[in-house]
């Protein structure tokens, strides 16, 4: 056995514009690192997704930054652990499926910025949306492994679902504040 260290530079979509896969894999190379954990999917697609409702940067302009990376990485003999983050959405998905997303104590949807926060229980973190999109980048990549980004979900969330199983286990009301 020995120690592997992993590398995470965590891009934001607008550096995709111009990217340079070469320059990018060279920095990680300089890290001494093993493994590199890569934007892949969940929030934005970082690869021309066909699951529906994941959204594809326009900032790729034809390239396919998951696909391109990896290899190179691979060539450099570094793994490639694809990082996807299924705790928010954009409001196109909010207006179709407005029960998979996290709800307040007054009922209004919790939300990040721009985003939707997702609600723990819901199909999207399963065959809704989250389990199609690995399966995706499984078929489709070769990737060394997953990172699942913003896995705690932060929050408390008082959507019918999160309520009617805090019923059903607890044989109380879901507490509306945490204490």
């Amino acid at each position: 056995l020995r120690p592997v260290r992993l590398f995470h530079p965590n891009m934001r979509e607008s550096e995709l514009g111009g990217f340079d896969a070469g320059r990018f894999v060279g920095s990680c190379a300089a890290t001494n690192a093993d493994g590199i954990v890569v934007n892949a999917g969940g929030i934005v697609a970082f690869y021309p997704s066909q699951v529906p409702y994941h959204y594809v940067s326009p900032l790729l302009n034809g390239h396919d930054f998951l696909k391109e990376v990896t290899a190179q990485l691979h060539a450099a003999r570094m793994r490639s652990i694809a990082r996807v983050d299924f705790s928010k959405a954009r409001a196109d998905l909010f207006s179709v499926h407005p029960d998979w997303f996290a709800r307040n104590p007054d009922g209004s949807a919790r939300t990040a910025g721009a985003y939707y926060d997702v609600c723990p229980n819901s199909p999207y973190l399963g065959e809704g949306f989250a389990f199609p999109v690995i399966r995706e980048i499984l078929k489709g990549y070769e990737v060394d492994g997953f990172h699942l980004n913003a896995g705690g979900f932060p929050g408390h969330c008082c959507c019918s679902k999160c309520q009617e199983k805090y019923q059903a286990r607890f044989g109380a009301k879901l507490p509306l504040r945490i204490d």
